[in-house]
């Protein structure tokens, strides 16, 4: 076997999906996952990094585990919220499978480049999933992780089903409200009325929320039992990215590692 046939054979072996049995939305499920696409390079990083001196102990520091776990929690919790205010349905196994997406969703991150690493992430998912799930809920869930940064682009999402716009809901939502790792949350979070000043790239407008949920006000007084509901549960996802040291700066009055004696970082 000469070099360059050696070399494909390492690429060809990174290149093979996870072994996945039974997968389900919990640790076994979720642990492969994570070892499979996070915790070692992807096939286009494998060759590059045999000329390291010493290998990265975080093949993705942007896009790490506990962002993507971050991210499935904010999935499970909105999807909830949704379901109490009558704006989604969804059935067991589309749960199952919208928390499993968004643990897929950054499974390409870093090793292709980001005009491609939504598609592969999704092929990803459905090739890991194909044959225990109805292929049209795989199909249709993929397509909502391959366009989920559409409107980021100029792209509207008019001609999708109401069933795959639903889902692209809940993925961009999961997603973009763990932002906050990089951007930090400024005194006015969650800012549904009004940006944070300063901090300008967490933005709640591309948080995709429903229309007809989303008549937000300033006023305590006010606000609608869906408003206090999503804030206290943004807040939240806020102190559990503080507690899991992952939150770079955060100027709310009384965030919960504040009073809770609970330091930055103990459950990294």
């Amino acid at each position: 076997m000469n070099e360059t046939s050696e070399l494909q054979f390492v690429v060809d072996a990174f290149s093979q999906p996870p072994v996945i049995a039974n997968a389900q939305d919990n640790e076994e499920t979720i642990l492969k996952i994570l070892q499979h696409y996070y915790r070692r390079p992807g096939p286009e990083r494998v060759i590059s990094s045999l000329d390291l001196n010493s290998l990265p102990t975080v093949w993705k520091p942007l896009h790490a585990c506990s962002h993507v776990l971050r991210a499935r929690n904010n999935a499970l919790w909105y999807m909830e919220l949704l379901e109490k205010f009558g704006s989604l349905h969804c059935t067991s196994d589309e749960k199952t499978l919208l928390a499993l997406a968004v643990i897929y969703h950054d499974a390409a991150a870093e090793d292709v480049g980001k005009d491609r690493e939504e598609t592969r992430s999704a092929e990803y998912f459905k090739r890991d999933l194909a044959g225990q799930y109805p292929q049209t809920l795989l199909d249709d869930i993929a397509l909502a992780l391959e366009i989920k940064e559409n409107d980021v682009h100029g792209w509207d999402d008019d001609s999708l089903s109401a069933t795959v716009r639903g889902y692209l809901r809940v993925l961009r939502f999961a997603d973009r409200m763990d932002i906050i790792r990089c951007t930090g949350v400024g005194e006015n979070f969650p800012g549904l009325t009004a940006p944070d000043v300063g901090l300008s790239e967490f933005n709640a407008s591309l948080l995709d929320l429903p229309p007809e949920l989303s008549k937000f006000t300033a006023d305590p007084e006010r606000k609608s039992l869906f408003q206090r509901n999503l804030e206290a549960a943004m807040h939240g996802a806020a102190d559990l990215a503080g507690v899991t040291g992952h939150l770079s700066n955060d100027l709310r009055g009384n965030p919960y590692g504040n009073y809770s004696a609970l330091s930055k970082g103990i459950l990294q």
